[in-house]
């Protein structure tokens, strides 16, 4: 019988020492340590506590559920999480997510501008986001001073990079961030599209 108990004692520290090294492991586990790619989580009204863990591992942005709910268990947090959108990163550990998940948003706001739109739409999809005001991102596009080369040929429409961007309205310029855009762009370019751009500009130059 003592053996039986010294087994199963052995067993059970066996056991908890696995448990603890998981837990540990899952409190620091970042989706991508290197990245600070932004990923949006839309949390439901009323989310509980499971479904929240649920709606992260699927994101991949924590490691385990079970030690999810332990350390929000452990910490009193179960019912202190928020819901609505917010913005997280890549490289954030499981008590940064918390800690976004708790307050219920974040610094930055996530603006889609889709393919097709004009520099005014973007504009009015700016100030939608209560980022900046339409006329002042417009007026910024006439007058703002813009590196050499951002905007060839004086064309400004059509070059800002429709995607879905990431802004600290505290921090934002319109100037800063029209650059950002026509830069983006820039990126995407491949040698062939700037040649065929450059020959309608040419022909409509003539025309």
């Amino acid at each position: 019988m003592k053996k039986i108990l010294a087994v199963l004692a052995i067993i059970g520290s066996l056991v908890i020492i696995s448990l603890y090294r998981s837990y540990a492991s899952a409190l620091q586990f970042k989706k991508n340590p290197n990245s600070t790619q932004r990923i949006i989580l839309d949390v439901p009204k009323g989310s509980s506590a499971q479904q929240i863990a649920s709606l992260l591992k699927q994101k991949g942005l924590i490691e385990s559920e079970w030690a999810f709910k332990l350390f929000l268990k452990q910490n009193n947090l179960s019912d202190k999480l928020q819901a609505g959108r917010m913005v997280v990163q890549e490289d954030f550990d499981m008590q940064e997510l918390i800690d976004a998940l708790q307050s219920g948003k974040t610094t930055e706001v996530s603006v889609t501008l889709l393919e097709g739109w004009s520099n005014r739409q973007i504009a009015e999809a700016l100030e939608e986001k209560a980022i900046t005001t339409a006329d002042e991102f417009m007026e910024c596009l006439k007058t703002c001073e813009f590196e050499e080369g951002l905007f060839p040929y004086g064309y400004q429409e059509g070059y800002l990079y429709p995607d879905t961007y990431f802004v600290d309205p505290n921090q934002y310029s319109n100037q800063a961030f029209i650059s950002r855009l026509a830069r983006t762009l820039q990126q995407k370019l491949t040698e062939e599209d700037k040649a065929n751009i450059k020959k309608v500009r040419t022909a409509s130059k003539k025309s």
